[in-house]
């Protein structure tokens, strides 16, 4: 649920559903131009090569960050069917701009439901809140 604070700020409170918190990576990839004028030479032709070679790194970690998610997606029922099953507390957390603003450990799925719009309607009105844990990161 993504409510909008007094000072402009969209807060965005939800259950995280995995018991972790996913990394994000910025990837940057070299400009390589492979085209078909560039090996007229043997300069080119080790200009492409070293190319290569420099591109294998982002392919290979393009290939594991696919892997990453699709391990996640699969994850992502067992993940929930435990926590319901087991009745494993659910993470409520209040995030704005990537930062966690706040973060709570709530038992049950309709109680975390409750929460998380008690904690949105909190944020909204701009108010203190005074159970859970602060996170500043």
């Amino acid at each position: 649920m993504k409510v909008m604070d007094p000072h402009g700020r969209t807060v965005s409170v939800h259950r995280r559903w995995l018991p972790w918190r996913r990394r994000r990576r910025d990837v940057d990839a070299p400009g390589v131009d492979l085209a078909a004028g560039a090996v007229d030479d043997p300069a080119g032709l080790l200009l492409t090569l070293a190319s290569l070679v420099l591109l294998i790194p982002f392919v290979l970690g393009l290939v594991l960050l696919v892997g990453e998610i699709f391990l996640l997606v699969l994850l992502l029922p067992v993940a929930a069917l435990v926590r319901i099953l087991f009745r494993r507390p659910w993470t409520v957390e209040a995030t704005s701009q990537g930062h966690v603003l706040w973060s709570e450990q709530v038992r049950g799925w309709t109680a975390s439901g409750v929460r998380v719009l008690e904690i949105a309607a909190v944020y909204e009105r701009g108010d203190e809140l005074s159970a859970g844990r602060r996170t500043t990161s």
